[in-house]
């Protein structure tokens, strides 16, 4: 949803289709995931289709997105296009959440 006249109306933007999972900003991008594809904004109204997959993004900085699927790591460079795997914990054992530390 967006509100241009500082939150006394509001639109609802779609998405996609089914629930929104993860919503986060970052690279002055808005990504939105489903569980299988992942949609970017620019503004918050208008989206697109960026990738198809179902790693969930978590967090991000400057260039780097972090994402999770089940108990990996995965970073993103390349706006949410492709993913490379950094970490893996044992089979079963789901990472929950990421969070970047500043300097």
């Amino acid at each position: 949803v967006t509100s241009s006249d500082g939150g006394q109306t509001w639109e609802v933007s779609v998405v996609g289709e089914g629930i929104i999972r993860s919503l986060l900003y970052a690279q002055e991008i808005f990504f939105a995931a489903n569980g299988s594809e992942i949609y970017q904004s620019e503004d918050g109204i208008l989206w697109e289709l960026a990738a198809t997959t179902d790693i969930k993004p978590v967090t991000g900085i400057g260039r780097l997105l972090l994402g999770l699927k089940g108990s990996t790591l995965y970073r993103s460079l390349d706006g949410a296009e492709s993913w490379e795997e950094l970490y893996a914990l044992e089979p079963g054992l789901p990472i929950y959440a990421a969070e970047l530390a500043g300097e």
